[in-house]
């Protein structure tokens, strides 16, 4: 069965209380150089069991902010990893995995690119993958390091990667159809995309994973995109709210995943996904309320709204 994830935002606004007790093992944010969370960190990893955290490493974090916000350039991989391990590698503050990179492969489904673009991009997205891998595990011999998350049905940009700094597969099934049921999408079923991605773990020459073994295979990111089935200030819809049970009920009992992160907590992070109404949210209170309360009885909770 699979642990219980959630994506929060990344100024540590989310009440971990909060996640705690709807089952929350994980939370996943975007770590930057003018943000110090090592107070919410050390807050999520307090409960009896902890909440554990994985910090993704993508755009906004391979950037320089001076203390105000204001953009100083790019960060090399080299000094982001060194930056983040003095901050979230250390006795006081240690995080507990790193996905590096976040849907590289995103332009990969871009049917206008010719053949050779296309291995062009491949190679790129496969080398900032290795570098980003390389930098890390210097400035982190022991932290567990996740692939970037992919948002395609095949792991092309992973099958000739160079994987052997990472000990987990990531993916970002979206609009896939659980079993036994279609996706609102016309995509295919989310097992699979499941069975491509548990093949490369299985494969692959990776860090800490014996020969014939399957190394771990994590949603990072999955949830449900409410204006695709409502429409903006609608409440959720039969259909809605049946897409994510099935989904959940899948991701949560399955043993091909270990981890399953729903994208996301708050509805004021990325409308118009989110469940939880907070003070900002683009969505009226009581359809926040209707999306956690359905949520909450498709993970078999006792806290709804």
């Amino acid at each position: 069965m699979a642990e219980l994830g959630m994506n929060v935002r990344q100024d540590g606004g989310d009440d971990p209380q909060e996640l705690h007790d709807l089952g929350v093992r994980w939370v996943r944010f975007k770590p930057t150089t003018h943000q110090d969370l090592t107070d919410y960190v050390n807050d999520c990893h307090a409960f009896d069991p902890p909440i554990q955290v994985l910090l993704v490493v993508d755009g906004d974090s391979l950037t320089r902010f001076a203390a105000d916000g204001s953009n100083q350039g790019p960060l090399t991989p080299d000094e982001a990893a060194a930056i983040y391990a003095a901050r979230y590698d250390v006795d006081t503050c240690r995080v507990d995995a790193w996905e590096l990179g976040n849907e590289m492969d995103h332009d990969l489904g871009d049917e206008k690119l010719t053949p050779e673009a296309r291995a062009k991009l491949r190679r790129e997205i496969q080398q900032q993958l290795k570098d980003l891998g390389a930098a890390f595990r210097a400035a982190m011999p022991d932290a567990l390091l996740v692939t970037a998350g992919s948002d395609r049905s095949r792991p092309e940009f992973l099958e000739e990667a160079n994987l052997t700094q990472f000990s987990v597969v990531a993916i970002h099934p979206y609009g896939a159809a659980p079993p036994n049921s279609v996706s609102p999408y016309g995509f295919g079923p989310v097992t699979g995309i499941v069975e491509r991605f548990r093949d490369v773990a299985k494969t692959k020459k990776m860090k800490g994973k014996p020969t014939g073994a399957r190394a771990p295979l994590w949603v990072t990111e999955w949830g449900v995109n409410w204006s695709d089935f409502g429409g903006p200030g609608a409440s959720p819809v039969a259909d809605a709210v049946k897409y994510q049970q099935e989904m959940m009920d899948y991701l949560r009992h399955t043993n091909e995943v270990e981890v399953a992160f729903v994208f996301c907590w708050s509805c004021d992070h990325v409308p118009p996904f989110g469940l939880h109404f907070d003070p900002g949210c683009p969505v009226p209170e009581a359809e926040a309320d209707d999306r956690l309360e359905a949520f909450a009885e498709a993970i078999g909770a006792a806290v709804t709204a």
